[in-house]
């Protein structure tokens, strides 16, 4: 199926499975980060189409993330 390179940023581990396995029944085989540094650094190393945020999480929010990633014009974001 289709290999396109998604990151979730999720710290709860229940969630962040129960979308891993969502996905994967689709055919995707998503990078996955903890926290919001992590997450900054999945972007960097996988260059995504997509990133799945979590809004609360340790070591810079979802929000951070999204003005990180707003202020380089870099990838779409879906906000949970």
């Amino acid at each position: 199926m289709t290999k396109t390179p998604i990151v979730i940023a999720e710290d709860s581990a229940f969630i962040r499975e129960m979308i891993l396995i969502a996905l994967r029944r689709q055919g995707f085989e998503p990078a996955v980060a903890c926290d919001g540094a992590e997450a900054l650094e999945r972007v960097r190393e996988q260059n995504p189409q997509l990133l799945i945020l979590d809004g609360h999480m340790p070591n810079g929010d979802g929000y951070d993330v999204c003005r990180e990633l707003d202020a380089s014009g870099e990838k779409p974001y879906v906000m949970m």
